[in-house]
C-alpha cells in the first residue's frame, strides 16, 4: 500500500447551496422522511428554513426534525441551527423547549442558536446527559461473557458491492485533528482510551471519517488479547461540513471472541444501536487479516473493508464501496413506553 503524508482535515467548502425554488416544500418534506434522496436531508432542513411559506408551518417542521429522536444528532442539530435563524419569539420558544433533549450534541446546537440571539442559557444546558442507545449497548456489551454480546448477523443479511464500486480515499489521520476528535465525540464516562497517533482517516463522499482505535487494540498483543474477551477496538467518528462543527460518535467498534479457533467477530454498532457493519478477523500470533461488509438496514450502502493489524499498528489495505445507497432510508416512529 502506497504510504500518504497526513494532511489537515478541517472544514472545506463542499456545502450544496441549492435554490429553494428547485424544490417545493411537499418534495423537502418528503426528502427529511427519507421517501425522497433528491437531496441530503441536512442540506434539505436548510432550503427547507429558505422556502416562503407559513412560518408557523415552518416552524413545525423544523421542530419535527428537532425532536426526533430516531434522527442522525447532526440533523437535529441542524435544524436547531436553522430555527435560531428565523430569530421569531415563536422559533426561541420552540428552541427553549428543545432545552430539555437528552443528546449533549443536540442539546448543544439549541443553547449555542438561543446564545447567538441573546438568550441566557447558561443554566440549563448544564443538565446530566442521558446515554444513547449505541452508549447503553456498549456497556452491556463489555458487562457480558465473552461470546455473549452483539448478535452477528447471518450470511443474508450482508450486502456486497458490485466490482464496479469506487474505491475509497484512507490515510493516517493528522495527529492533532484526531486529538480533538477524541475530545469531542467520547465522554470520558465511558472509559475508552483512545490513542488519536494511530488513527485513520477516511474520505467517504461528502464526509471524512475517523477511526480512533482504542490502547487494547494497538496493543502488541491486542489481537491475542480480544480473542479471550468482548471488547472495543475503537469508535469510528465525523464531522460534517454543513453548519455541524464537531466531531461525534458514528460507529462503536465492538469486538467479540466467535467461538471458532483464532477468530474475532467484529461489530460496527451506530450511536442509534444499529449493526451497520460486521465482518470477522483471522488472528495468528500478534497479526490479524479483518473483512468487513455492510449489514442490510436502512441507508445502507454496500461497502467492504478489508484491513491489517500488526505489531500495533492497524492499517486498511482496501475499501471499496456503492456510490449511492441500496437500502432506503426509512422514517421510524418511535413508541413512547408505558410508565
Amino acid at each position: 500500500m502506497q504510504r500518504t503524508e497526513p494532511t489537515h482535515i478541517g472544514q472545506d467548502a463542499d456545502i450544496l447551496t441549492p435554490d429553494p425554488k428547485e424544490f417545493s416544500v411537499e418534495e423537502l418534506r418528503k426528502i427529511l422522511a427519507g421517501e425522497s434522496d433528491r437531496l441530503p436531508k441536512v442540506v434539505a432542513v436548510s432550503v427547507l428554513r429558505r422556502k416562503d411559506y407559513p412560518e408557523k408551518e415552518k416552524i413545525a417542521d423544523l421542530e419535527r426534525v428537532l425532536q426526533n429522536e430516531q434522527e442522525s444528532p447532526r440533523l437535529r442539530h441542524a435544524a436547531a441551527v436553522e430555527l435560531g435563524r428565523l430569530a421569531s419569539p415563536n422559533a426561541v420558544a420552540n428552541l427553549r423547549s428543545a432545552l430539555k433533549i437528552s443528546n449533549e450534541f443536540v442539546r448543544r446546537g439549541v443553547a449555542q442558536s438561543l446564545q447567538l440571539l441573546g438568550e441566557d442559557v447558561k443554566t440549563t444546558v448544564a443538565k446530566p446527559i442521558t446515554p444513547v442507545t449505541g452508549e447503553a449497548l456498549l456497556v452491556l456489551h463489555l458487562r457480558s461473557a465473552p461470546g455473549v454480546g452483539v448478535p452477528f448477523p447471518e450470511p443474508k443479511d450482508f450486502l456486497a458491492p458490485a466490482r464496479a464500486a469506487l474505491a475509497v480515499k484512507f490515510q493516517k489521520a493528522n495527529p492533532e485533528e484526531a486529538t480533538r476528535a477524541a475530545h469531542e465525540a467520547v465522554g470520558a464516562e465511558l472509559g475508552l482510551h483512545l490513542i488519536p497517533e494511530s488513527a485513520l482517516a477516511v474520505r467517504c463522499l461528502d464526509r471524512t471519517l475517523l477511526y480512533l482505535p482504542t490502547q487494547d487494540a494497538v496493543r502488541p498483543d491486542g489481537p491475542q488479547r480480544l480473542l479471550g474477551k468482548n471488547g472495543v477496538a475503537g469508535v469510528v467518528v465525523v464531522r460534517f461540513t454543513h453548519e455541524v462543527e464537531v466531531w461525534s460518535v458514528k460507529y462503536f467498534v465492538l469486538t467479540q471472541p466467535s467461538g471458532r479457533d483464532k477468530e474475532l467477530q467484529i461489530l460496527l454498532v451506530t450511536a442509534g444501536g444499529v449493526v451497520a457493519f460486521a465482518g470477522t478477523a483471522e488472528v495468528g500470533g500478534e497479526r490479524a487479516h479483518f473483512t468487513l461488509r455492510t449489514v442490510v438496514h436502512p441507508g445502507a450502502v454496500a461497502a467492504r473493508i478489508e484491513g491489517l493489524c500488526q505489531d500495533g499498528v492497524i492499517l486498511f489495505t482496501q475499501i471499496r464501496s456503492e456510490a449511492r445507497r441500496t437500502q432506503r432510508l426509512v422514517a421510524q416512529v418511535r413508541r413512547r413506553e408505558s410508565r
